[in-house]
């Protein structure tokens, strides 16, 4: 009679399989638990960016137009009551501006919070006021309400990072990006001519950024990944203004990556017409100016 062969899958420890199960189980648990922190990050910076431009639009529309204000909330516009509307506006333009420019701003979001106090007591004096809407008195009221729910949600979480950035002795309100590029050379000599080009024509972000070279996937080349650390200047607001004109960390840095590949895989960096010229200009270059639009440069 045959004897059944005996592999070696039947020859484990009991339990091995089991262990194995386990150890999977907790690094797809350990990885889940990674991505939800980032995404409530991401949802916390949506969140205090909205309440910052809010108190922003909410500040202007009480500074400009203080008795229209009072007669949504309900309230009559008497004199007394439109100055009352401009310094609360004040107040909240104030309050909003620092959100929008501090890079963990939980102390004017705590600020909000005691402006919401101030705002929902004027409401309850308002509404012991016959002169008054009460109806839509109340409908501000609750939407004061609401508004506070969030400032304090936005508040607690800006404040537990602030502590946990203390507790690891890290920058508060510090960001990471990342830019990579293929380049069709050997990583050896990308490496070389990265550290030859970054240091007469690279930027400041490429300067300060930690750039690693790799083998890319299907032997097309190198892969150029470059990681940058940096802290917001004036926060959210600052951001805006510097993505609008081209000139966000992100956007210089991945500028440098483009130009160094370029001129690796071409020789030249190439720049287009627009770049060259300041004010009006033909669609059509003069022939005059000869290739005016083609910086040459030797790669090393």
């Amino acid at each position: 009679m045959a004897v059944p062969m005996t592999n070696a899958a039947d020859l484990r420890r009991p339990g091995t399989r089991s262990a194995g199960r386990m150890a999977g189980a907790r690094r797809q648990l350990s990885s889940l638990r990674d991505r939800s922190a980032e995404v409530a990050e991401r949802n916390s910076e949506s969140l205090v960016s909205g309440l910052g431009w809010f108190s922003v639009g909410l500040g202007l529309a009480q500074l400009a137009m203080p008795d229209r204000v009072a007669e949504i909330a309900g309230i009559e516009p008497t004199p007394d009551n439109v100055r009352l509307m401009r310094s609360f506006g004040l107040r909240e333009l104030t309050s909003g501006v620092g959100i929008l420019t501090q890079p963990a701003p939980d102390k004017w979001l705590w600020s909000r919070v005691a402006g919401d106090v101030l705002d929902l007591a004027m409401l309850g004096v308002a509404l012991g006021n016959d002169r008054n809407h009460r109806g839509r008195t109340m409908g501000a009221a609750l939407a004061v309400l609401g508004v506070t729910g969030l400032d304090i949600l936005a508040a607690r979480q800006l404040s537990r990072q602030r502590a946990e950035a203390v507790e690891n002795d890290e920058q508060i309100g510090e960001q990471t990006l990342f830019r990579i590029v293929t380049i069709k050379a050997h990583p050896a000599n990308v490496e070389s001519d990265w550290n030859d080009w970054v240091a007469t024509q690279g930027g400041e972000e490429a300067r300060r950024a930690t750039v690693t070279f790799a083998p890319a996937p299907g032997g097309r080349g190198t892969e150029v990944r470059a990681e940058l650390t940096y802290t917001p200047k004036a926060g959210k607001l600052g951001t805006v203004a510097r993505k609008l004109t081209h000139k966000s960390p992100g956007q210089m840095l991945g500028q440098d990556l483009k130009r160094f590949k370029m001129l690796l895989e071409t020789g030249e960096i190439v720049k287009s017409d627009a770049s060259t010229h300041k004010h009006m200009h033909p669609a059509q270059p003069d022939d005059r100016l000869g290739n005016a639009n083609l910086i040459q440069e030797e790669a090393r």
